[in-house]
């Protein structure tokens, strides 16, 4: 009898004991299909608000006044202590977009990180200037201003380094129509530069197409006093002509 109950026992721990090595602790079931479209699912874009600390439109700073390039460096840039020398130079947007660390320098900009960091500022105002001006150029190459011939350079003809000497001397379309493709490289101090012949080139093309522009202009206005005339001449005719049929009635 012992021995009977003894051989239960041994089977009822034997059971247990492969419960306990079987069961162990308990483990997380995962959801494939539910893990992967977590997965692909589109990141939510973070919205970074546009900062109001400078508020004015930077690829217009070509016409940005002097106070206004000194409100630039001195919110936006963080660089309070130029803003007087800034004002002593002058330095307005056309002339901040031409700068480089050199002419920082020459304007009392003394820590040469700074200068570099006003360079790099200075650089990416004058893409912005040049790339809204090549969009938005006017029909008539009479009517370009600085940035747009210095955006023709850049762009159409593949003469940036001549651009930049054409926006610190403020070289426009009109200034180009009486004055030979050399003379206006060597005019803007380009004429060392590798693309001085290729610019020299460029604008003889362009100065013809402006002296065009002009010799059109002149038709057109001389046209428009010509009609002035003949209206203004008719209808001095009517006058008289009223005057006299007004005397005739009195008589």
């Amino acid at each position: 009898m012992q021995s009977k109950d003894n051989k239960k026992d041994s089977v009822q721990s034997s059971a247990r004991k492969s419960t306990v090595e079987t069961t162990g602790p308990p483990t997380r079931t995962i959801n494939i299909q539910n893990f992967v479209d977590k997965k692909l699912q589109p990141v939510k874009r973070i919205e970074i608000p546009e900062s109001d600390k400078f508020p004015n439109a930077e690829n217009d700073a070509n016409n940005w006044s002097i106070s206004v390039v000194a409100k630039y460096v001195k919110e936006k840039l963080e660089l309070p202590q130029y803003v007087e020398s800034f004002k002593r130079h002058e330095v307005d947007g056309l002339k901040f977009i031409a700068m480089n660390e050199s002419n920082f320098a020459a304007a009392e900009v003394t820590n040469k990180f700074h200068a570099m960091k006003l360079t790099s500022h200075s650089e990416l105002l004058r893409e912005l200037v040049l790339e809204r001006a090549h969009i938005e150029r006017p029909n008539s190459e009479l009517d370009w201003s600085v940035a747009h011939l210095a955006a023709w350079l850049t762009y159409d003809k593949a003469c940036p380094e001549t651009a930049l000497f054409a926006l610190k001397a403020k070289l426009n379309g009109y200034k180009l129509k009486d004055i030979s493709g050399k003379k206006a490289v060597s005019s803007i101090g380009a004429a060392d530069l590798c693309e001085a012949d290729t610019a020299a080139a460029a604008f003889d093309s362009l100065a013809q197409k402006i002296q065009k522009a002009c010799i059109d202009e002149d038709e057109k206005k001389a046209d428009q006093t010509k009609h002035v005339g003949i209206y203004g001449k008719v209808a001095l005719d009517e006058e008289l002509n009223e005057v006299e049929t007004a005397k005739l009635k009195k008589k």
